[in-house]
């Protein structure tokens, strides 16, 4: 892994992008990507300066991991990776416009499925696992970023994603959380479930889950595992992949206009 210093870095040639992490600026230089961390405190940085050392010379191909680190006074500051242009989150791409096309959505899905075993067989645990941190192009091409906030070894980030927090905590009440490859299946269970309803597992009753149940096998198979979820208690049920409940046979498009309200159907794009 390359070693950058950042007071060799020329901030006043590089493209700042306008939408960046809560704790991070980040710059275009060229093909690669500049993250520079802001308001971290030295211990966070130090713990992901040991992470990140320790996974070097890992290669998955979908997952844009650091291939450099950039450094002040021997303390990390921030991050190179290729730079996936022209992409976006899952949440942006397929929870803008009126229609989407499900055999797309579901395929895009099922291939963040795919890549999310990749990375669970080279050790890493995402932990922080939504639809913000999985991009993808107008090719179809999808890539996972941002694992400042993953797991790996005994490396704890300790740090869940919002959508995580509001059903472990906030519905089930749970105390105690693990980190483990079930907590990241989990996560895109419940992503995949934002992106089709518009709304949160816990926040469906059940009638509005099968406006899609009926129609497409895919919710219907989801079915069984989502009623589990919603099980109160500590316990975290067992979900598979989301490539193994996917099903390759369904077509056909979701109309935003019939999940959303009056009020919101004035701004729909």
């Amino acid at each position: 892994m390359d070693i950058i210093q950042k007071k060799d870095i020329d901030f006043s040639k590089l493209e700042k992008m306008t939408h960046h992490g809560g704790n991070s600026d980040i710059y275009i230089d060229g093909d690669k990507c500049i993250k520079i961390y802001e308001g971290l405190p030295d211990i966070e940085k130090y713990c992901i300066h040991e992470k990140f050392s320790d996974m070097d010379g890992i290669k998955i191909k979908n997952a844009l991991l650091p291939n450099g680190l950039i450094m002040e006074d021997g303390k990390l500051e921030g991050t190179v990776t290729d730079y996936f242009k022209g992409s976006k989150t899952f949440y942006d791409h397929f929870l803008s416009g009126q229609y989407v096309d499900v055999k797309k959505m579901f395929a895009a899905v099922k291939e963040a499925s795919l890549i999310l075993r990749e990375i669970h067989d080279n050790g890493i645990i995402c932990q922080d696992l939504n639809f913000d941190n999985i991009l993808i192009d107008e090719n179809g091409t999808i890539n996972y970023v941002d694992f400042e906030g993953c797991a790996f070894g005994e490396n704890n980030a300790g740090c869940i994603s919002l959508l995580i927090k509001r059903y472990l905590m906030d519905y089930k009440k749970a105390k105690l959380l693990l980190v483990s490859k079930r907590l990241d299946r989990v996560s895109l269970f419940l992503s995949f479930i934002v992106i089709g309803y518009l709304k949160e597992l816990q926040k469906l009753n059940y009638k509005q889950y099968h406006t899609l149940s009926d129609q497409f096998k895919t919710f219907d198979n989801m079915r069984y595992y989502g009623n589990l979820l919603l099980e109160r208690g500590n316990y975290i049920p067992d979900v598979p992949y989301l490539d193994e409940l996917i099903d390759d046979n369904d077509e056909g498009f979701i109309n935003r206009a019939n999940q959303i309200s009056f009020v919101k159907k004035l701004f729909m794009r």
